[in-house]
């Protein structure tokens, strides 16, 4: 097959034909698509704010075990001062 590169282009060379059927479903398929990709989407960001929101929780129980640690070796060394002073 020989191609000739001095042919003219014309605008229907690439012209698709659709009957009315076709387009809609392929138009219906696309927006079924689209519909499950946003629920996709939803469903991440309320898992990403779950997440961030147990993240938050998960940092102020942490944090209030910590004040308690602290708390509890300042109490031991106090206790201790008080033995060693005796």
């Amino acid at each position: 097959m020989e191609i000739d590169l001095e042919d003219a282009y014309e605008d229907d060379d690439l012209l698709i034909y659709f009957d009315k059927a076709s387009l809609l479903a392929h138009v219906v398929h696309l927006e079924d698509d689209n519909l499950f990709k946003i629920h996709l989407v939803q469903e991440d960001e309320q898992n990403l704010e779950r997440l961030k929101r147990q993240a938050e929780s998960d940092f102020s129980k942490m944090e209030e075990q910590i004040e308690a640690v602290q708390k509890n070796i300042d109490v031991l060394s106090v206790q201790k001062q008080e033995l060693t002073s005796k």
